[in-house]
């Protein structure tokens, strides 16, 4: 699905985006499989029901969500996001846009800060030359994404260590670096703090200038993943497997016609003409 574009020029847009409450709850709604009622969304926010109608208002008038009318089958209105991927841009040519784009940026890396402060504060120099790496990213994670994080972090602080012992080792034979020599001095830190409290997610979107918007939806158009509909995804990656029609068709619970189907719908979006061109065309899927 292409990332909906909305242009920060529209005070509806500015609105909404520089409140750092609603864009988290748009965040929920985003996450969310299937649309979902006020009330859900009250509850998954721990605000109350008219809070959260007011920011729907909102979030519905940027353009960010969609209101689903009730009908025989859904009895109730509910809502959505507009897309899973959301693009703000702004006219770079524009001093007042460039400025109002600092600020919002600068607003949300001092909201991220919040959310870890709670425990500890930390401050970084930012250092222009280029030999020196930092990194200020933080986000929300969940107790399974906390966990594959740890791994990762687990393995790398063992290679860290390898380094940190020959640094100690150079450090023990010789305490002060040679003013002679290029050298100079490096901080490490890495940490992975546990909250004290549970947190909205912080919202997921791009901000960029309209050539990068332009470049960004041509570069999608030529992806699979963005061309093709979910389930004809999964007949697409079987197609590509040499699974047969019936074989696809019983493992996905439907009819063989209906493969037969979708399959020549991937081949006219995809504009294969074989199931070699086809595994070729979604082998970054």
């Amino acid at each position: 699905m292409k990332p909906a574009v909305l242009k920060v020029s529209s005070p509806e847009v500015a609105s909404v985006f520089a409140d750092l409450t609603a864009m988290q709850r748009w965040e929920v709604l985003r996450r969310s499989e299937s649309p979902m009622t006020p009330e859900a969304l009250a509850t998954a926010c721990a605000v109350s029901t008219p809070t959260i109608l007011h920011t729907l208002d909102r979030l519905v008038e940027a353009g960010l969500a969609v209101r689903i009318k009730a009908s025989v089958k859904s009895p109730r209105i509910t809502y959505r996001s507009i897309s899973s991927s959301v693009l703000f841009q702004y006219d770079d040519r524009s001093a007042e846009e460039r400025r109002w784009m600092a600020d919002q940026r600068e607003a949300f890396k001092q909201f991220h800060r919040r959310c870890v402060d709670r425990a500890q504060t930390i401050s970084r120099l930012r250092e222009q030359d280029l030999r020196f790496f930092t990194s200020d990213t933080t986000t929300i994670l969940d107790d399974g994404e906390a966990r594959e994080l740890l791994t990762i972090l687990s393995e790398a602080n063992r290679a860290l260590q390898k380094v940190v012992e020959r640094a100690r080792e150079r450090l023990r034979s010789a305490p002060r670096p040679d003013a002679s020599t290029e050298s100079r001095p490096y901080y490490l830190f890495l940490q992975l703090q546990e909250l004290d409290q549970p947190e909205l997610p912080i919202p997921t979107f791009l901000v960029a200038d309209p050539p990068f918007v332009k470049r960004h939806l041509e570069e999608l158009e030529n992806r699979a993943s963005e061309i093709l509909a979910p389930r004809e995804i999964e007949v697409a990656r079987r197609l590509a497997r040499g699974a047969s029609r019936p074989k696809i068709a019983k493992e996905l619970g439907l009819s063989v016609n209906t493969v037969a189907t979708i399959g020549k719908r991937i081949y006219s979006k995809l504009r294969v003409h074989s199931r070699a061109e086809l595994a070729a065309r979604i082998q970054t899927l």
